[in-house]
This record gives structure tokens, C-alpha cells and sequence, in this order.
């Protein structure tokens, strides 16, 4: 059976020097990612508010042409009315001057 040997040999230094070199990699590069995540975050939530803006322009629209679609409806709604008084004093009119 083999004995352990409490000596540090070139062997144990390559490879504690193997671990560290790729803890070290390794936490770089996850660093990295991690800033360029960020970034991009910043980029899309820029992008987010200016689209947020953009709606609430387009709601603010929306609403006043709604209003102007209201407008013309009852626009309309009187000049049906007004078109079925006059009809009727047409006919009225037709009426009394037919039977003379």
C-alpha cells in the first residue's frame, strides 16, 4: 500500500497552479458576461423608455381622435334628425299644396 508522502513535489505545484489559472479564467470570463449583460440591460431599457414615451404619445393621439370620431358622430346624428324634420315638412308642404 502506498504510503502519503507529506512532500510538495513539482507535480502538486503544477497542478494547484492548474487550479488556480482556471478559477481565475474562469471567473474573468463570468465577470465579462456579466458586464456585457449589463450593457445590453441598459440598452434594452433605454430602448423600453423611449418606446413607453412613444405610447403614450400614440394613447394621447388615440384619445384625441376619438374624440374627433364622437365629434362627427354626433354631427351626424343631429343631421339625421334635421333631414327627418324637413322630410316631414316636405311632406307637410307636398300635402297642402297637392289637395289645392
Amino acid at each position: 500500500m502506498p504510503r502519503f508522502s507529506p512532500e510538495i513535489n513539482a507535480g502538486h505545484l503544477l497542478t494547484a497552479i492548474t487550479i488556480l489559472v482556471s478559477v481565475a479564467v474562469l471567473y474573468g470570463t463570468q465577470a465579462a458576461g456579466i458586464e456585457t449583460q449589463k450593457e445590453w440591460l441598459k440598452r434594452h431599457d433605454a430602448m423600453l423608455e423611449k418606446h413607453s414615451a412613444n405610447l403614450s404619445e400614440l394613447n394621447s393621439h388615440t384619445a384625441g381622435v376619438e374624440k374627433v370620431i364622437a365629434n362627427f358622430e354626433a354631427q351626424f346624428k343631429r343631421l339625421e334628425d334635421t333631414n327627418k324634420e324637413l322630410s316631414k315638412d316636405v311632406k307637410e308642404i307636398l300635402r297642402h299644396t297637392s289637395g289645392k
